[in-house]
């Protein structure tokens, strides 16, 4: 099933509901749709995992993901599981809508057929009645009597689920109830952004899953206590931030500071924390005034940190 080849590539899947959309696909979309497409249909790849930042889509990505794989696979049985069953219910109605409305799926969803926590698609009933085309339930609910194609984790770690080391055991036991619910070969996709330093998705790539991770910047570079004139960098800066939460600012060239080769020159040293970066994964939408406001919002540098 995984290795066929596919009706139509999931990128040109993706532009045509995005066109439908009316939205502008950013370089990061693109690319993360031929990474998901890549290790779909790569059979030996039984473990993946795809990070993202906050805000850079990867729900919807995954929403448009699996109408594409219902496109090219009918009978198809994914579990979908996120951090509550509200949060699985929202990507399992979004995979709803988008097979009712992209140009190439119309007509594969049938009427009445299931609720939005289970539904089949057309044939699939006859093809299995007892496991739903999807089904969507929280990762702390009872999905034991499953069976699953495809086993998706989407942002299944949240700080009440992780805040002690009970929470975390938990969270893994749920996790291991899986084994038993995926058929033999089936893969499973964490896709999500971490929230503590013994994250699920450490233990996971330390297992050898194909990952895909981008963080907010491709580069860089912090600044403990910046009481200098002058520091030399790794890279030519495109956003400087002094300190964080309420008094965070995104620092201006030419004012606050200038670039040397790869030194950055301060007008007067901000004597506190700076973070410099460069190669936004999504500038257009990310801007320097929204990055800003993201920064001042953030109290703490650990909530920066494990979200961008």
């Amino acid at each position: 099933m995984r290795s066929d080849k596919p009706r139509i590539t999931f990128l040109a899947f993706y532009l045509l509901w995005a066109e439908r959309m009316r939205w502008t696909v950013p370089a990061l979309h693109v690319r993360v749709c031929v990474w998901l497409e890549e290790v779909w249909r790569d059979p030996a790849a039984e473990l993946l995992e795809l990070m993202l930042p906050r805000g850079h889509a990867k729900s919807t990505i995954l929403e448009v993901f699996n109408a594409w794989l219902y496109f090219n696979h009918p009978t198809l049985r994914i579990l979908h599981q996120s951090e509550s069953d509200g949060t699985a219910l929202k990507t399992s109605r979004g995979t709803q809508n988008v097979l009712r409305h992209h140009p190439l799926t119309r007509g594969l969803l049938p009427d009445g057929q299931g609720t939005v926590e289970q539904w089949w698609l057309t044939g699939a009933m006859e093809h299995d009645s007892r496991n739903a085309s999807m089904f969507a339930k929280g990762i702390l609910s009872n999905v034991t009597s499953s069976r699953a194609d495809f086993i998706q984790n989407d942002d299944i770690e949240v700080p009440r689920n992780i805040a002690t080391p009970e929470a975390r055991e938990k969270l893994r036991y749920r996790l291991s109830e899986q084994v038993h619910i995926a058929v033999p070969g089936a893969p499973k996709l964490y896709i999500g952004t971490p929230h503590t330093h013994e994250s699920i998705y450490d233990d996971v790539r330390r297992l050898g899953a194909k990952a895909l991770i981008v963080r907010m910047f491709e580069h860089e570079h912090r600044i403990e206590s910046a009481d200098k004139g002058r520091y030399a960098l790794p890279f030519v800066p495109e956003y400087v931030f002094s300190g964080i939460g309420e008094g965070a600012r995104l620092l201006r060239e030419g004012l606050d500071y200038r670039i040397e080769g790869k030194a950055l020159v301060f007008a007067q040293p901000p004597g506190g924390l700076v973070d410099c970066y460069t190669g936004a994964a999504w500038p257009e939408r990310f801007d320097r005034k929204e990055l800003a406001k993201r920064r001042r919002e953030c109290r703490t540098l650990g909530e920066w940190d494990s979200q961008y």
